[in-house]
């Protein structure tokens, strides 16, 4: 028997500020602006221009929401509109967020100019979040601009799906210090949020195999944020 596992959840001693909701009402004029004022506290400084010019294209609205275990972002075209909805998760990680964000504009830009014909991370998209990330390479720092140009080649559905820019990008969170599971020794003992102890095997492509004291056999990504003690 075994079971796969990505990130591992926030416990509660790691404190995530409070994200203000959006209000209910926004005019579609001011999607832009209303997008802008929300996202600047979370994006890199010198990626805030360009990011508004991106959003001056098509009609989007982006929302910063709670962290949330199962992804890092979303995008939605609400039935019978024509324009986007777009969250991102206070992450505490400005590279995380940009990837994220411009992620799910590349998916707007499909629902607007492909009306929902294109495949959701098909050959289209990934041509388009590509170029999205070549163009922002330079807002990254330079241990991430390698990985970050090699995703751009090869865009794949989810950063955490990326092992070596995953792990790279855990190394700029500033509310989760846990270690990963990459940096501990094959055979150390860890803990998954609350559950019981594991012990790190040996690294299966792009998962740790990892055992609990009963034997049943997990695979764990390496970017897994796990305690020690």
């Amino acid at each position: 028997m075994s079971a796969t596992f990505g990130t591992a959840a926030v416990p509660p001693e790691v404190q995530i500020p409070a994200v203000a909701s959006s209000p209910p009402l926004i005019e579609a004029g001011d999607f832009q602006a209303h997008s802008l004022a929300a996202m600047r506290p979370h994006l890199p400084e010198s990626a805030a221009a360009s990011i508004s010019s991106l959003l001056a294209q098509m009609p989007i609205l982006v929302r910063v929401v709670r962290r949330r275990r199962t992804k890092h972002g979303d995008h939605v075209q609400p039935a019978g509109r024509h324009y986007s909805v777009i969250t991102v998760n206070h992450s505490g990680n400005p590279y995380l967020f940009l990837i994220t964000l411009l992620h799910e504009i590349a998916h707007a830009r499909m629902a607007h100019e492909r009306s929902g014909r294109a495949r959701p991370h098909g050959r289209e998209w990934k041509s388009v979040f590509g170029a999205y990330l070549i163009a922002h390479a330079r807002c990254f720092p330079p241990d991430l601009q390698p990985m970050v140009l090699r995703h751009a080649r090869r865009p794949l559905y989810s950063t955490d799906a990326d092992p070596e820019l995953s792990l790279a990008l855990r190394r700029h969170d500033t509310f989760d210090r846990r270690l990963m599971l990459s940096e501990l020794r094959e055979g150390q003992h860890f803990w998954l949020g609350g559950g019981r102890a594991m012990v790190k095997g040996p690294l299966m492509r792009k998962y740790y195999r990892c055992t609990n004291e009963r034997g049943t056999v997990f695979r764990v990504a390496a970017a897994a944020r796990v305690r020690t003690a």
